[in-house]
């Protein structure tokens, strides 16, 4: 049975778009250099920033950097967010890249898991939002995501720019 699954397995596998094309040195260099930043807790970085890595290790085409970061994306090593995809987006069209996706969706998941919930339950002041209606005040990020330090306004620069959140536009005192 465990042979006749790891056949399939392998039937499957060679099926893949991917499977059986030969990857640049360079590029697996390159996938070495996004390694080592991660493990320095870098965890994204500027389209612009990441193409100067990737000169380091001889990638010195935009053309083949693009297709690089495109390959790379494909296969859910990185997340390239295009700056068109950004509300707040640059005007070179390059946007950022998060180095290590999972990274990023463990800090999404905080965000959902019932024990955030309850923490933020317990900080609601009686003139604040309730967790029913999905909203919580800025502020109480800080307790959501404990270890994030510096990387907060990014994550909520990302959130915001892609609609998983929004600022909600309190009402006057006068309207109420």
């Amino acid at each position: 049975m465990i042979t006749d699954l790891r056949k399939k397995i392998q039937e499957l596998a060679l099926q893949l778009p991917h499977v059986g094309i030969e990857i640049p040195l360079k590029w697996m260099l390159f996938d070495q250099a996004i390694d080592r930043l991660i493990e320095r807790e870098v965890y994204f970085a500027d389209i612009n920033k990441l193409s100067e890595v990737a000169r380091l290790e001889n990638i010195d085409s935009d053309e083949e950097f693009y297709s690089m970061v495109h390959f790379f994306h494909h296969q859910g090593k990185i997340w390239h967010l295009r700056s068109e995809w950004l509300q707040g987006n640059d005007e070179d069209g390059c946007g950022i890249v998060i180095l290590k996706p999972q990274w990023f969706i463990n800090y999404i998941y905080q965000l959902m898991n019932i024990d955030t919930h309850q923490l933020l339950k317990e900080s609601f002041e009686e003139n604040e939002c309730n967790e029913t209606d999905g909203t919580f005040p800025a502020r109480n990020f800080e307790k959501v995501w404990p270890n994030a330090f510096h990387h907060t306004t990014i994550l909520l620069d990302i959130l915001d720019s892609t609609d998983v959140i929004c600022e909600v536009i309190a009402e006057d005192a006068e309207d109420t």
